[in-house]
């Protein structure tokens, strides 16, 4: 390489981390991209998160430690907001160890969307890449969790973020959504494939909210005022899809992230390729939070079912989760239960076309006691025990166990040639340090 050339590069270096740095320095003082026509911020998320977890190894004769202590960045989220005329806009991205390479797609967009009013201010459509408007505890963000990270019933019924539309909006305290979507998840790129089509995911959301909720799509978020007293909102939600086989595959069965025990393969010996499967979720949840004597008590109660079904056969699943918690100046203390009553038709097929169960139909339960401390607006430490009972525990021969609740895909090993699954008292935890600008 010449001398002009070194000099170019380096001179655009230097003006690249200029820009960078002035560019951080604005954001960082706290300024905003604002004009009369345009506004723009820009914010992120930093979650760091230690586990111990005590599982028994009940296989192998020289087992390694059924005790164990790991470390990670749980999440690393950058995203831009604001508004252009009267359209709000939104767009979050995932950094570092939340990005997973997945054959053709980079799940590094969470969300892009664009919020417009419709009829005046009453009514909105929400277009783009969001999640799709099912489930409080996944529609909460992770952000204010008073736990390090969502109960097992969310497992189940997960369904996530999607590409389509909704529109939504208020009347009084009536609150509503319905969405239409293409039922395949997230960041799918554009393919023309031979297609028969099913049916669309149509989803509806509906309920009160008084003063708890931002709106539909976003519980919580809302600034407390001292003289607002008693604050609630309730909701019943659902959706339905008849798959559309696509290409070689379906809708459903391309989606990478956000996969529910439903669409996943290992669990559901019914997920096919080819066949046209009929999935529906139908679900409640209802949240209070109220001040007594200088404290802050909140309780949120979340019921769901769901059915998969196709030619082939049908799976069922019906869970829930409780929660409350007291907050005291800067901590609050929370304890949350959560149950998921499998279907005992769960069960891994291997390439031979053999299947092996996984669990039986018995009650899987988690009770999880948490405590936050709240050290400033931007930072918090979230700790808690999550203590699984009767949960499924795949023991890998010459290895070692795996909660099979976290790590589902590693199914596999309940085939007797590898390992066995049986059902434990599982005892994990969390201490996680969190940071929002």
């Amino acid at each position: 390489m010449n001398r002009e050339k070194i000099v170019k590069r380096v001179l655009a270096s230097v003006m690249m981390i200029g820009v960078t740095v002035i560019a951080t320095g604005n954001i960082f003082a706290g300024d905003i991209v604002s004009t009369p026509n345009n506004e723009l911020s820009i914010g992120g998320r930093m979650q760091m998160l230690g586990v111990v977890e005590a599982l028994e190894d009940t296989l192998n004769a020289a087992p390694k430690d059924d005790e164990r202590l790991t470390f990670f960045q749980k999440q690393a989220r950058l995203n831009l907001k604001g508004k252009y005329d009267s359209t709000q806009y939104y767009v979050e991205l995932v950094l570092g160890g939340e990005e997973v390479p997945k054959s053709n797609s980079v799940l590094s967009l969470l969300d892009y969307y664009i919020d417009t009013p419709l009829f005046g201010d009453r009514y909105a459509i929400k277009v783009g890449q969001f999640k799709i408007p099912y489930s409080r505890e996944r529609l909460t963000s992770p952000a204010i969790l008073n736990n390090a990270d969502r109960s097992i019933q969310n497992l189940a019924f997960n369904f996530g973020r999607d590409v389509g539309f909704a529109v939504y909006g208020n009347h009084g305290n009536a609150t509503g959504a319905i969405g239409i979507f293409t039922a395949g998840g997230m960041d799918v790129p554009q393919r023309y494939l031979p297609e028969d089509l099913g049916f669309p995911l149509i989803v509806i959301r509906a309920g009160l909210n008084n003063k708890l909720d931002k709106d539909v799509f976003t519980p919580y978020e809302v600034e407390r005022t001292d003289n607002e007293g008693t604050r609630y909102a309730g909701y019943i939600n659902g959706f339905y899809t008849k798959d559309s086989i696509i290409g070689h595959s379906t809708a459903l069965g391309i989606k990478y992230a956000d996969k529910s025990l439903f669409l996943d393969s290992g669990w559901n010996p019914y997920v096919s390729k080819t066949q046209q499967a009929e999935f529906y979720q139908v679900g409640a949840d209802f949240a209070v939070e109220m001040p007594i004597g200088g404290k802050v008590f909140s309780s949120v109660v979340e019921v769901n079912y769901g059915e998969y079904k196709n030619d082939l056969g049908k799976i069922n699943i019906a869970g829930g989760m409780l929660k409350g918690s007291v907050t005291i100046n800067k901590f609050e203390i929370g304890l949350r239960y959560s149950a998921i009553v499998p279907d005992e038709g769960f069960a891994f097929t291997d390439a031979k076309g053999k299947t092996y169960p996984i669990v039986n139909s018995d009650i899987i339960q988690e009770i999880a006691p948490s405590v936050v401390f709240n050290i400033n607006k931007s930072m918090k430490i979230v700790m808690d025990v999550p203590i699984g009972i009767d949960s499924p525990v795949v023991i890998e021969k010459g290895l070692g166990a795996y909660d099979l609740l976290k790590h589902p895909g590693l199914t596999s090993y309940v085939d007797p040639a590898k390992g066995i699954v049986e059902r434990q008292t599982t005892y994990t935890g969390r201490a996680m340090f969190q940071f929002i600008f």
